[in-house]
């Protein structure tokens, strides 16, 4: 059976402590793919990990895929971890930038993130529409998963906002 593997948490240290020694050595794959692990499992990485992270995503968010951007700010999101005001800005400007090259599951996790973290993307009103408009193209793509995320994500931003 699966799950035999880095139960304790001696191996997780070892895990995260190689993460946090090879962050700076990582590409944006990487740096994604890491940063996917850590809110898929649930776990934490280290301060200094998450400043290389940080400091990669916006130095050189145009070597990150739109999804491998996403799935970064998701596992902050994962995790209730905010992004700095100057993340948070870098990375949801290239997604507004860059809608196209996400799918429909991918833009309702994107606004399910954006309301986990109570955080509205940089743009204002109208990235909102381009991000609505992009959803609405891929409609007939979305998966019952997708519409979940986004009835949640949409009832929560509206919860938030005061509107009944």
């Amino acid at each position: 059976g699966g799950g035999w593997w880095l139960k304790g948490a001696e191996e997780w240290r070892w895990v995260v402590a190689e993460v946090e020694r090879n962050a700076a050595g990582m590409d944006a794959r990487q740096v994604a793919h890491s940063m996917w692990a850590f809110g898929k499992l649930q776990t934490t990485p280290s301060d200094a990990a998450l400043a290389v992270f940080s400091r990669k995503l916006t130095g050189s968010t145009s070597d990150f895929t739109a999804q491998e951007v996403s799935n970064c700010l998701w596992a902050l999101a994962k995790l209730l971890i905010f992004p700095s005001l100057d993340l948070w800005h870098t990375a949801t400007t290239y997604l507004d930038a860059h809608l196209a090259q996400l799918t429909a599951p991918e833009i309702a996790l994107y606004l399910w993130t954006c309301a986990r973290l109570e955080l509205a993307p940089a743009g204002g009103p109208a990235a909102a529409q381009r991000l609505e408009a992009a959803l609405v193209a891929k409609e007939h793509d979305i998966s019952a998963k997708a519409v979940a995320n986004l009835t949640w994500s949409l009832a929560r931003m509206r919860a938030r906002a005061g509107d009944p």
